[in-house]
């Protein structure tokens, strides 16, 4: 089958690690792939060399936003028409308009969660290309039950573990909390909050370290050190930025944590849970709850509670037996994300569209 799949760019972060993984994967399985997206920048995932790249900004941007759209949309189509696909992936909110009358089926995989707030006129435009999709992924029962109301055509396709399962997870670790996030995101992300808990327990703790990783622009690393000179928990919390190792920082973390106010399914999420890292999370209105049983797999805290949070992570340090056991059965069930699993589904998507075509 030839497939066409679309992203903004390949610069790094969860949509672009699911890019990567999933159009490898198909390669491996047989299938022709291109991947159209922006190559000014560097891609941050290695991709299977047969992909065929298409560049979405052939030439430098025009300054004017209504001559940029309209080339990126003629880009689309010119691609799509080239690439004579049979079906067409997007995590892209532009390719079903511009694609429009070509005959050719777009999948619409949305990656964000669909309670978050959006600008009103991207979210008026999200809910119209919607519409036009051939079908739309959305990432859990919530997603699916909000997009239900107005799109009829939606399924649930989880995020597929990025990482294989670690085979040493009771191997020893290092004294670390770990978050990993953009920091450009880091409202979303929570690490205002997260920095607030840890300053409530950090004296307590003086050989433990929290870690951030995450890439960020200036003023981002800016914001985030002001917050921690704040909570005068400089000798205690690292910014990493940009990392390629996530895997290797999980195998060593003790704890990982994640604070976002809002959530799609959190790739990261399941990656700790993998990589044999206990997990503590805020109970946001998406993704973790469906994928952390509290008290079982993960560690569930009421979301923005600063304090909870503190002491849901003062109680995992305090408690190494507790870490262990919720590492051992988070790894039981992240396995049901193996790349294999979540391949074999969207290659049935596949199929059952073609058939209606």
């Amino acid at each position: 089958m030839r497939l066409l799949f679309y992203i903004s760019s390949m610069r790094g972060g969860g949509a672009e690690r699911v890019m990567a993984l999933l159009t490898s994967e198909m390669v491996r399985r047989g299938h022709d792939v291109s991947l159209a997206t922006n190559c000014r920048y560097p891609f941050a995932y290695s991709l299977d060399p047969s992909i065929r790249i298409h560049p979405l900004y052939p030439s430098l941007p025009s300054g004017n936003r209504i001559i940029r759209t309209k080339n990126l949309y003629r880009e689309i189509r010119r691609i799509a028409k080239r690439s004579q696909a049979d079906i067409i992936v997007s995590f892209l909110p532009n390719v079903c308009a511009a694609v429009w009358g070509l005959g050719i089926p777009v999948i619409q995989s949305e990656h964000t969660a669909l309670n978050r707030k959006l600008p009103l006129k991207q979210e008026f435009g999200r809910k119209i290309v919607n519409k036009f999709a051939s079908v739309v992924t959305v990432l859990t029962p919530t997603d699916l039950r909000l997009i239900r109301r107005t799109v009829p055509h939606a399924v649930i396709m989880p995020n597929p573990l990025t990482f294989p399962l670690y085979d040493t997870p009771a191997s020893p670790r290092e004294k670390t909390v770990l978050a990993v996030g953009r920091l450009f995101a880091w409202e979303i992300k929570g690490f205002d909050l997260l920095l607030e808990s840890w300053g409530k327990i950090a004296d307590r703790y003086p050989e433990w370290k929290l870690q951030i990783a995450g890439d960020g622009r200036p003023e981002d690393f800016s914001r985030m050190r002001s917050l921690i000179r704040y909570y005068q928990i400089e000798n205690s919390v690292e910014l990493l930025g940009f990392r390629k190792d996530i895997d290797l920082l999980l195998q060593k973390a003790s704890l990982f944590v994640l604070s976002s106010r809002y959530e799609g399914f959190s790739m990261v999420l399941i990656e700790a849970m993998s990589q044999g890292c206990p997990c503590i999370s805020f109970d946001c209105d998406n993704g973790p709850r469906f994928i952390l049983k509290h008290e079982e797999s993960g560690i569930l805290v009421e979301k923005e509670n600063s304090l909870a949070l503190s002491q849901a992570i003062a109680d995992l340090i305090e408690h190494p037996a507790q870490r262990q056991a919720l590492a051992r059965q988070a790894m039981k069930e992240v396995a049901q994300y193996s790349i294999d699993k979540i391949a074999d589904r969207w290659e049935k998507l596949f199929d059952k569209i073609q058939r209606k075509t």
